[in-house]
């Protein structure tokens, strides 16, 4: 019975077992709706960042932000004080600033060059990689300020640009993704991962296609291989 408009016990739990299941349909629509909002975030940032990658192109006679010294026998991506990484290059276009060639200033970290949608386990990162390959396999190109021959590809050299990934979700290490290895691939977009490409255009790509694709289809190739698609 109700005393003074008072629910009984009974009632009272009913309501909170009702409150419950309720919540338990809800919630994974909510977690959807809040993963969706993180891809779409993380799309953004990518085509922010092909915006800055242009304007980075047109300021330095078409060369693409990333490359490598042409003596590094072992280059396997990383950054050096002479070739520095593509997102150190790439801060003055987004109003950021370096400490040094392959760190941004701290009051940076968590934003622009950092994926929203996270990583669950602390021992991956949670940023994004440039393609290994485009500078692995181009051939010495431009010159830095003292006189050192790098190994940077020049935008008209990407054959078919709007079907090679350039910058890709990643979680290993901000300074490259290897095509060949694919550790370096995240999958926090609806299991499968957002890319960027050469021309600028963004877009969710499934992992399955990222995993099958050759080392051809992610970068262009010189010589005999300079009209594959």
């Amino acid at each position: 019975m109700k005393k003074n408009g008072m629910f009984t016990l009974i009632e009272l739990l009913i309501v909170i077992a009702i409150i419950a299941i309720l919540a338990g349909m809800l919630l994974p629509a909510l977690n959807r709706v809040r993963d969706k909002a993180k891809g779409i975030g993380c799309i953004s940032q990518l085509k922010q960042m092909g915006l800055a990658i242009g304007s980075y192109i047109q300021d330095y006679k078409d060369y693409v932000p990333y490359g490598r010294e042409p003596d590094n026998a072992t280059f396997v991506g990383y950054a050096t004080a002479n070739n520095w990484a593509w997102y150190c290059r790439l801060a003055p276009y987004v109003n950021y600033k370096a400490r040094d060639f392959y760190r941004l200033e701290t009051v940076y970290d968590g934003k622009l060059f950092t994926c929203p949608g996270g990583e669950t386990n602390a021992s991956l990162l949670s940023c994004y990689g440039a393609n290994l390959i485009i500078a692995a396999n181009c051939p010495t190109s431009d010159i830095t300020a003292g006189g050192i021959l790098l190994k940077n590809p020049k935008i008209q050299e990407i054959v078919t640009p709007s079907r090679k990934i350039f910058i890709i979700d990643a979680l290993r290490d901000p300074n490259f993704f290897n095509p060949n290895q694919k550790v370096n691939f995240a999958i926090r977009h609806s299991r499968s991962s957002n890319a960027l490409y050469f021309d600028g255009s963004a877009k969710w790509e499934t992992y399955s296609r990222m995993m099958y694709y050759s080392e051809r289809a992610y970068a262009y190739v010189f010589g005999v291989y300079s009209t594959t698609n």
